[in-house]
């Protein structure tokens, strides 16, 4: 085997393997925010307001690699 041959079968190898690490981490629509509600009801079919107790939501900041959570309790008095 000459080393032309080596070489090539080389890169071959490794644009096969570049191609399927793209292909693998290719963020899917899900992830690319497009389920973020904005001026619309979180639950729309949520009609009574008095019998919740508590809220928490969380997200991800894939900036600073950290969850952000917002949360509101009832008073238990």
């Amino acid at each position: 085997m000459t080393e032309s041959t080596k070489t090539g079968i080389f890169w071959l190898v490794a644009v096969a393997l570049a191609l399927l690490a793209m292909i693998v981490a290719w963020p899917s629509s899900q992830e690319a925010g497009t389920n973020i509600k904005i001026n619309e009801p979180l639950f729309a079919e949520f009609k009574d307001p008095g019998v919740a107790t508590s809220m928490r939501i969380v997200s991800f900041d894939d900036e600073q690699g950290e969850l952000k959570t917002f949360e509101v309790r009832q008073d238990p008095e």
